[in-house]
């Protein structure tokens, strides 16, 4: 666990397996985000877990991908 500061992201939630979060970070940084009037804060990435791969397994995850931003 960590606590973060207040931040914007830009964040998409993904249910399946790995070929879905691998969609949503291309749709994020290729598609999404050169039209959205942000760029990437110099913040890490980060995907938080909805469901922990413990609790529904390996094969499928459950999880939110997430960019901070700033406005340009």
């Amino acid at each position: 666990m960590r606590d973060l500061a207040p931040q914007q992201v830009a964040g998409i939630h993904c249910v399946g397996d790995i070929a879905y979060e691998e969609r949503a970070w291309h749709y994020l940084y290729r598609l999404w985000l050169p039209s959205s009037g942000f760029v990437p804060a110099d913040l890490p990435a980060m995907e938080l877990f909805v469901k922990l791969p413990e609790e529904i397994g390996w094969e499928t995850f459950d999880l939110e991908t997430c960019i901070p931003v700033a406005r340009c």
